[in-house]
């Protein structure tokens, strides 16, 4: 186990990507108070730690904070002074599409950096379903051609 420790006291611009490539911002602990206690919400500790559920917002005399399932009246508390942020959580989106997305935007990466034009992506995967390669088809930018084909003028060329 990872000993991880964020200071609850810097949230400004924490973003975090989820394993369902899911990215939220998250918001500071002091405006917990304003959140809507009919949406799910995930919470972010300072050891790490990834909560969600559902909160009232409303912290008690011992520092703590409840958090609920969707569907139960009991809940559990949880420490406000440990908590990074939180952000109100997104539909879950299908693993396929996010890493369609992702790879799109690693091979939009790799077409600037290696000056190439991309043609087609494609990806292969073993028997469980797992990533195993990704196959580029591509053509070499010319020193006179900018990233979309078109012919640069003289100033421009890189």
């Amino acid at each position: 186990m990872n000993n991880i420790r964020i200071s609850p006291d810097i949230v400004e611009g924490i973003e975090i990507r989820l394993t369902d490539g899911q990215q939220y911002t998250l918001r500071g602990k002091d405006t917990l108070g304003e959140i809507d206690k009919e949406q799910k919400a995930i919470f972010l500790f300072d050891n790490g730690q990834l909560y969600q559920g559902q909160s009232d917002g409303q912290v008690d005399e011992e520092g703590d904070f409840p958090l609920f399932r969707p569907t139960s009246k009991v809940g559990i508390a949880l420490p406000f002074g440990r908590l990074v942020g939180w952000a109100y959580l997104k539909e879950k989106r299908d693993p396929l599409v996010s890493t369609r997305e992702l790879l799109g935007k690693l091979a939009e990466q790799v077409s600037q950096d290696f000056g190439i034009d991309l043609l087609s992506v494609r990806f292969k995967r073993n028997e469980e379903g797992e990533l195993t390669d990704i196959l580029l088809s591509y053509d070499e930018r010319s020193a006179t051609e900018s990233e979309n084909g078109n012919p640069q003028p003289e100033g421009e060329r890189k």
